[in-house]
């Protein structure tokens, strides 16, 4: 596939770092359209909110694992498993650093 060839050159640092910010981002942009839609008074009738957070979770889940595991599992296929997997590390440690930075500005804030 053309659109991955120029990955390569890409440090594994640089790449988990991108995909761990699209998660922020995406994480962040449900937070808002949840916030809003609370502060507007939306209120579906009964068995349109379950039916709503149900095909948002499979979106989430679906749209997600496409950021964090597409391109390891591209490169897994190209039989460049350590390079997969130090992509895979380098996106978790990065959001687990992002987590952990937003806990502390909550406690400081």
């Amino acid at each position: 596939m053309c659109l991955f060839k120029k990955k390569e050159k890409i440090p594994t640092v640089l790449v988990g770092l991108v995909q761990s910010l699209g998660v922020i981002i995406y994480c962040s942009i449900i937070s808002v359209l949840v916030y809003f839609l609370e502060t507007f008074n939306v209120n579906p009738p009964e068995y349109l909110g379950p039916l709503f957070v149900l095909l948002l979770l499979v979106f989430s889940a679906a749209l997600m694992g496409l950021v964090v595991f597409g391109y390891p599992v591209y490169l897994a296929f190209e039989k460049k498993i350590k390079r997969s997997l130090q992509v895979i590390l380098w996106t978790l440690l990065f959001l687990i650093v992002f987590g952990v930075l937003f806990l502390i500005g909550i406690v400081v804030l």
